[in-house]
C-alpha cells in the first residue's frame, strides 16, 4: 500500500479504540498473553485473552491507562501503535482480580520480561502495520515514545524483545538501544521463544 506520512493521523486513544488495541498488543506479544492470561480468561468465562485484555483497558488503570497509548490511523484504521509508561507503574502492574488467578510460572515470566525500575520510561509494544512498513513509521513512534522519556525527566526508555525476532533486535539497535539484561523464562515458555529475550535500554543521558 503506498501510505504517506501526510495521510496519517496522530490521535488520542480512546475507549472505543480498547478492542483493537487489545487484539494489536496480544498479536505483537507473540504468545506471551496467551501463556500468561489464556487459563485466567478461560476460568472468567471469557471469549480468549483479547476480551479480557479489552476489559482491562476500557477499565482504565494502572498501566493500561489509555493515555499511555499513541495511535496512529490512517482512514480510521490503526495502522501504527506505541504503548509506552513509567517503569515504576510494574510495581502495581496488574488488577488484584487478575494476579490472584495466576500461577506461579505466569507471574515468573512478568516478572523477568516487566521488571520494576525507577526513572525509566518502558516501551511496552511498538506497532506497524505490515503493509506499511519500510515508511518511516517505526521511526517516527520511536521518536515520540523519546520525547515522551524526555518530557518525564526519565534517563533511558527500556524494551523486551525475543532474541528469535531479529528484525527487531536490529531495528532497536539501529535506533541507539544496548542490551542489558538476558532474561530468564520458564520452561514451559521456552517451548514457544527457545532463544530467549533481551532486555534493551536507550540511555538518554541529557540532551537527546
Amino acid at each position: 500500500m503506498d501510505v504517506k506520512l501526510d495521510d496519517l493521523n496522530l490521535v488520542k486513544a480512546s475507549v472505543d479504540d480498547a478492542e483493537k488495541i487489545a487484539q494489536i498488543i496480544s498479536s505483537v506479544s507473540e504468545g506471551m498473553l496467551e501463556f500468561m492470561f489464556a487459563n485466567f480468561a478461560k476460568a472468567c468465562g471469557l471469549n480468549g485473552v483479547n476480551e479480557l485484555l479489552t476489559l482491562i483497558l476500557r477499565d482504565e488503570k494502572g498501566i493500561f491507562t489509555l493515555d499511555h497509548f499513541i495511535l496512529i490511523k490512517f482512514k480510521h484504521d490503526v495502522v501504527g501503535l506505541a504503548f509506552a509508561y513509567l517503569q515504576q507503574l510494574h510495581q502495581d502492574l496488574l488488577p488484584d482480580f487478575v494476579i490472584k488467578g495466576l500461577t506461579e510460572n505466569e507471574k515468573e515470566l512478568i516478572n523477568e520480561i516487566l521488571p520494576y525500575a525507577k526513572n525509566s520510561l518502558y516501551l511496552n509494544t511498538l506497532y506497524v502495520r505490515d503493509d506499511i512498513q519500510n515508511c518511516g513509521l517505526g521511526k517516527l513512534l520511536l521518536t515520540l515514545v523519546k520525547d515522551k522519556a524526555i518530557e518525564k525527566q526519565c534517563s533511558s526508555v527500556r524494551l523486551h524483545v525475543f532474541n528469535d525476532n531479529k528484525k527487531a533486535l536490529s531495528f532497536y539497535k539501529k535506533y541507539g538501544f544496548k542490551e542489558i539484561h538476558q532474561c530468564s523464562y520458564p520452561e514451559a515458555f521456552l517451548l514457544k521463544h527457545p532463544q530467549g529475550g533481551t532486555i534493551m535500554e536507550l540511555n538518554l543521558g541529557g540532551a537527546v
